[in-house]
């Protein structure tokens, strides 16, 4: 990745939810995604919690 590509960088972080079993992100680009730092170790984040309620529920 390069800084002059036209991709435009995603400064809100994604808003992952565990639905039944599954972690679902909702409005995720459909190509490449570009985020901040800060964006990117938020998503993470969320990405991890979403994973944990999706493996408790049965």
């Amino acid at each position: 990745m390069t800084r002059n590509d036209d991709t435009p960088t995603i400064i809100e972080p994604l808003k992952p939810e565990a639905v039944d079993g599954y972690v679902e992100a909702v409005d995720p680009p459909e190509a490449k995604l570009k985020m901040t730092p800060d964006a990117a170790e938020i998503s993470g984040l969320r990405l991890m919690d979403a994973a944990t309620k999706a493996r408790d529920k049965p």
